[in-house]
C-alpha cells in the first residue's frame, strides 16, 4: 500500500521462481519482497484446530471449495 506497484509481484515470483529454493522450502510463508518469514501468532493459532474441531482456516477452505466446485 505505501510502495510503488512494482514491488507486489516480488514475493511470488520469488516463490514460484527462486532457485535457491527446493521442494523442503514448499509451504513456508514468505513476506515482502522476496524472503522467508514466519507466520504471525494469530495467523497460526487459527490454523490450529481448537478444542478438537476443525481449525478456522479449514473451515474456511472447505467452504471456499464448496463454492468453486461448480467452476470446475
Amino acid at each position: 500500500m505505501f510502495k510503488p506497484p512494482v514491488y507486489g509481484a516480488y514475493s511470488e515470483l520469488y516463490a514460484g521462481l527462486s532457485p535457491a529454493l527446493t521442494a523442503a522450502d514448499n509451504g513456508n510463508h514468505f513476506v515482502p519482497w522476496g524472503r522467508k518469514g514466519d507466520l504471525p501468532c494469530h495467523l497460526k493459532d487459527a490454523m490450529a484446530p481448537q478444542n478438537g474441531q476443525i481449525s478456522t482456516a479449514q473451515k474456511f477452505f472447505s467452504w471456499a471449495e464448496e463454492q468453486t466446485r461448480p467452476f470446475l
